[in-house]
């Protein structure tokens, strides 16, 4: 059986892998703590990073799609905000929740984002050990 290589080859159906996680972020420490902390959390779930949004669009059209995103906003040529608004454009992926990883704790910008379709805001912690359990109940609630 031969299975489709593109979102746009297929249905939606079964091809979320519930076992994988996109990270968007150009911070390298960012995404270190981020990986440390999610094996931590559930060593079974792989981590998927792409640099910016631009190239995190990219990785979303082969499959499959992640079980969750992880998106900053602050990143170079393709911003967290362009990100939202091209990935919001494309039904197929309307499946994936959109978690915002932003340093950012203003409430007008977490009530942007979330009119502009993320599933949830969290706020980068300065501890490992805050982040794990961040991550923890994040994953819980997207169960």
């Amino acid at each position: 059986m031969e299975f489709p290589k593109t979102i746009f080859d297929a249905e939606l159906n079964g091809m979320i892998n519930e076992k994988l996680i996109l990270l968007i972020d150009d911070d390298t420490d960012d995404q270190e703590i981020f990986r440390d902390a999610l094996q931590k959390v559930d060593g079974s779930i792989a981590l998927q990073i792409a640099q910016d949004g631009q190239e995190g669009l990219r990785q979303l059209e082969q499959l499959p799609l992640p079980r969750l995103i992880f998106l900053d906003l602050n990143m170079p040529r393709l911003d967290g905000k362009g990100f939202l608004k091209a990935f919001s454009e494309q039904d197929h992926f309307s499946k994936v929740p959109v978690i915002i990883y932003s340093t950012s704790s203003n409430p007008d910008e977490q009530k942007q984002m979330m009119e502009m379709g993320a599933t949830a805001f969290m706020v980068k912690h300065h501890s490992f050990d805050d982040l794990c359990r961040a991550l923890q109940q994040m994953l819980r609630q997207m169960q």
